[in-house]
């Protein structure tokens, strides 16, 4: 089991995602669970809006479940 912490990137353009792919697969992790914290957003409203790209980001990165800290 391994703990990895990072700020996400920018999710609409998706910059890093190569890196973080590669870091994951050298990590050998795989079929990982995510913790989201979305600590910079108070409205609920948009953490509803950002809510699917999050999902979609990890799930393209290899995760198997995604939870966030709000649920």
């Amino acid at each position: 089991m391994g703990l990895v912490i990072l700020e996400l990137e920018n999710i609409y353009n998706r910059e890093l995602l190569d890196f973080w792919k590669d870091f994951f697969k050298w990590a050998n992790l795989i079929n990982f669970n995510v913790l989201v914290l979305l600590w910079g957003i108070k409205n609920k409203d948009e953490i509803r809006k950002y809510r699917k790209y999050i999902e979609n980001y990890f799930k393209d990165l290899g995760a198997n479940k995604i939870d966030f800290l709000d649920d």
